[in-house]
Parts: structure tokens; C-alpha cells; sequence
């Protein structure tokens, strides 16, 4: 991993941390952090250094691209000092969170996950991060990513493989795999990552905790390098739906709190041909168990189809193309990085990114905008028709599903391509072949853990609903949080 320390060397981080390898305590929950410091049983800079501790424990994951160590410091400082004062504080005050590198931090390096943006620092906070930062929230670090968030795995030939919570020689998943393994290894209890078509969502799963996609336009997408400007959305990660609706409450400036519904009544579709048959064997094992559970609380589980949902997803693909290109060249210029996309596109090195870029972004067979119209006003509603279809005829409360088709796999070897199931296709398709269809219909998500793997890996469920019924949906994770034991923390 190339781990750009800020300003502070890790020689002064050891001085001050004390003892470096030290194990450091039990990283709580955002919601546990928030409440202890408000009642004065711990303090924020006793939390921001067990986060330091936590990720020079686990530099090996490959997490962070930027740790702030200096501007954690002095900001815990003062926000122990507003606690002694009696001070307003805000709901978040002086808890570490971390930010994917994608996402821009005022005062801190920006790089997307790619070499030839790593000499610009961003000069203001993206909308969500400031919002973050009003609740009193402490910016630890940045976190590394697939480059410029066009992958599965996390694979980053640039700043280093990150790998998984529960085993660093496996994939934490992408493109937010910084994201997922900092807080699955319990560095920090929350992050904010971004999600096109599972990004938050896949290195959830894959790092045993819990993930939200927003409805598309839900949070600002401002100060976000863009892959998809009509799919993209920051989405949070954190080890409880209920840190989730905190989280989701602060982005979205929505209020009232979200009760956990109880299973019992509710009908969740599960559409197996669509998103369970090309499962590997652990995961439909994990899913059909979850489903007993769900079943004997009450829930009634509807089989239905939604025929042909992955062809008329397809035909939508001209959108992320054509407006990776545009957005990503405007981003460059509106935020003077000094990189145009040509140079980006020649300096990338992850080889699966780079090939897509050539092959479908840059290429002279690109989409044209006619192409891009048609995909985005004529296919993209033929699919949300299709959706809403499967939801309101069979009057679901929600949809369920495998995150991915199988666990994590190891990093080395699955660059370009995996085999699941004995079928051989491209990583990225693998991985995000189940969270792809409703990432392109825009519909907002939650994953919860519900198993691990015989390999002590984790497998999550997907819970999506309509647009805008995000509240709702958190509503549902949270009841069903209570029917699926918590998962054991990975071996520190």
C-alpha cells in the first residue's frame, strides 16, 4: 500500500500513540462512540487514537490512502474541550469516521484511487462530508478505493490491494474497499462510500456489516468524482442499521426516528432466477437460512419473476459509459486538479480499469449522445416500469437477495476474472451481478450481515425498495438485525 501520512511521520505517531502495536480496545459503534463522550465515560481523542492505533495495526489491509493524523489530533483536542466547557455538541461530536478518497476533504490529498491525481489537495469539503463535520464528526483519514471506482474487488495497482476484514488475503470488495475493511476491522465505526452499481453495498457484505444505497439524489453529489452522474450516491457504512439512519438522517437532513418494524406481516420478494441460481454453494445455504428465519417470524416469503431483468438492465449500460467521460473531465476542470482526462486515462494502473476505459469510455465506439439519450430516457424507465411492476403486483414491502453470488476471494488471481458456480466471467460482472439491475433502476438498498461463510467468511442480504422509501427500508433492516445473530468480530 503507498499510506501518504499527514503531515505527521509514523516515527511521531509511535511517540504519541504510545506503545504502536499495543492491542488497541474494542472500536464501538458510531451510535456507542457518540452517546459515551456525551456521557463522559470516554473522550473523543481517547477514540481518535484507538482508531490511529487500529489502522497502524492493520496497515496490511491496505485501507487508508491518507491518514490525517495531525488534524485528528487537534481536533479531538478541541472537541474534549467543548465537552468540559458544556458546549453544544452535535450529534456526532468528536467520533472518528473516515471518508473514501473519492469524496473530497478540504485540506487533505485526493486522488481517486489513481496515481495521477495524487498531487492535488482538495481546497473544500464536499457537501456530505460537510455535513458530517457540522455534527461534529472527526475526519481520521481517506480511504483507498478501486481505481477511480470503476471495479468490484478493490484491486488497486496504484495504491495497493485493500484486502478483507476477516481475511487480508481476500478482496474487501469494491470500489469502497477502504471503506468496508476500516470499519468491518473496526478502525472506525462508520465511513462514507460512494455506490453506482454496489459500491457500498458489495464491501459491506463482504466485511460483515451494514451498508445503505440512498435513493439516487437523496444526499448531495457534489465534490464526488463522478462515475455515473444519474446512478451515482454516497452511501454510509457502519455495524448497525441504526447508526445507518443516524447517518442517513445528518446527509439527507431528514428527521424523525426510524423504529425497527418486525418481520411478522411483511412480504419479501425473492425472485430466484434473477438473482439466487448462479449463486456458489455458501451463499444460497446462507440465503435459504436466512429465509427460514425470516419465515418463522412471521414474514411471508413471495417467489416471483422478474423476467428478463438483466437484458433490459443491459441495454442501459450506454449511460455509465457516456457520462463517465463527460463527468469525470468536467470534475477535473471545474476542481483545477491540473490532470486532464487524457492524462488520467494514460497514468491509470489497475489493469481491469484501464481496459475498460479503452474499451468502452474513451474508445472511438464509445456511446454517442443519441445513444446515451435513448439509454438513459427510453431503456432506464422501461426498467424501473419493470420494477415497480414486480413490486406493486405482488404488493412487496421489499426485495431480497444475495449481495454477491459468492464470498470474498482471494486477491491474487481474480484481477480480471473469477469462476463461480463453474462459470468463468469478468470480476466485475460477478460481483456486482445482483446489486447491478436495481444500481442502474436508481432504487435505494440496505445489506445486513447474515452468515459466515465454512471459510469464516462473510455473506450479506440485500433489502432494496422503491424510490424514496429509504426510511422505510431502514425501518425493515432493523427489525430483521434482531432475528440474525451478530457476526464475531474478525481476528485482530
Amino acid at each position: 500500500m503507498k499510506l501518504i501520512l499527514q503531515p505527521a511521520a509514523a516515527i511521531a505517531c509511535l511517540a504519541l500513540a504510545g506503545v504502536a502495536h499495543a492491542q488497541p480496545a474494542p472500536m464501538p459503534t458510531l451510535l456507542e462512540a457518540a452517546t459515551a463522550i456525551r456521557a463522559h465515560t470516554t473522550t473523543s481523542c481517547e477514540l481518535v487514537e484507538r482508531s490511529l492505533r487500529a489502522a497502524d495495526l492493520h496497515q496490511d489491509l491496505h485501507a487508508f490512502i491518507t491518514i490525517d493524523r495531525i488534524g485528528a489530533r487537534r481536533a479531538c483536542a478541541e472537541a474534549d474541550r467543548a465537552v468540559a466547557q458544556g458546549r453544544k455538541l452535535g450529534r456526532l461530536h468528536g467520533v472518528p469516521v473516515a471518508i473514501k478518497d473519492n469524496i473530497l476533504v478540504k485540506g487533505l490529498p485526493f486522488t481517486g484511487g489513481t496515481r495521477a491525481l495524487q498531487g492535488y489537495v482538495a481546497t473544500q469539503d464536499a457537501p456530505a462530508v460537510a455535513r458530517l463535520r457540522a455534527e461534529g464528526a472527526i475526519v481520521i483519514g481517506k480511504l483507498n478505493l478501486h481505481e477511480l471506482a470503476f471495479g468490484a474487488t478493490g484491486n488497486n495497482f496504484a495504491y495497493g490491494a485493500v484486502g478483507n476484514a476477516y481475511d487480508p488475503s481476500r478482496f474487501a470488495g469494491g470500489s469502497s474497499g477502504g471503506s468496508g475493511a476500516a470499519v468491518g476491522a473496526r478502525i472506525v465505526p462508520a465511513a462514507l462510500g460512494t455506490d453506482t452499481g454496489g459500491s457500498v453495498r458489495i464491501p459491506a457484505a463482504l466485511n460483515g456489516i451494514v451498508g445503505l444505497r440512498p435513493t439516487a439524489g437523496r444526499y448531495s453529489g457534489e465534490g464526488v468524482l463522478p462515475v455515473s452522474t444519474a446512478r451515482d450516491t454516497i452511501g454510509p457504512l457502519a455495524r448497525s442499521v441504526a447508526d445507518l439512519a443516524l447517518l442517513d438522517e445528518i446527509l439527507s437532513g431528514s428527521r424523525g426516528e426510524v423504529q425497527p418494524r418486525p418481520p411478522a406481516g411483511l412480504r419479501l420478494g425473492v425472485a430466484r432466477a434473477a438473482f439466487y441460481d448462479n449463486a456458489d454453494e455458501a451463499t444460497r445455504r446462507a440465503f435459504d437460512a436466512a429465509l427460514d428465519k425470516l419465515k418463522g417470524a412471521g414474514a411471508q416469503i413471495v417467489e416471483i419473476e422478474i423476467p428478463q431483468l438483466r437484458e433490459v438492465a443491459a441495454r442501459v449500460a450506454p449511460v455509465t459509459d457516456y457520462e463517465a467521460r463527460v463527468g469525470i473531465a468536467a470534475f477535473l476542470a471545474k476542481h483545477k486538479t491540473g490532470v486532464s482526462l487524457d492524462q488520467l486515462v494514460a497514468d491509470i494502473a489497475s489493469p481491469d480499469v484501464a481496459a475498460g476505459f479503452r474499451n468502452r469510455i474513451v474508445s472511438a465506439s464509445a456511446p454517442t449522445r443519441e445513444a446515451y439519450e435513448t439509454a438513459l430516457k427510453v431503456e432506464r424507465p422501461k426498467l424501473q416500469a419493470l420494477l415497480r411492476g414486480a413490486f406493486e403486483s405482488n404488493r412487496l414491502d421489499a426485495l431480497l437477495y444475495p449481495v454477491t453470488l459468492a464470498p470474498a476471494l482471494p486477491i491474487r488471481g481474480t484481477e480480471m476474472s473469477v469462476t463461480i458456480n463453474g462459470r468463468t466471467t469478468s470480476t466485475l460482472a460477478a460481483y456486482i451481478a445482483n446489486t447491478g439491475p436495481t444500481s442502474t433502476a436508481v432504487l435505494p438498498g440496505v445489506t445486513v450481515p447474515i452468515a459466515l461463510s465454512d471459510e469464516g467468511l462473510p455473506i450479506g442480504l440485500a433489502i432494496d425498495g422503491l424510490w424514496n422509501s429509504d426510511r422505510a427500508l431502514l425501518a425493515i433492516a432493523m427489525g430483521m438485525e434482531t432475528i440474525f445473530p451478530a457476526l464475531p468480530a474478525p481476528k485482530q
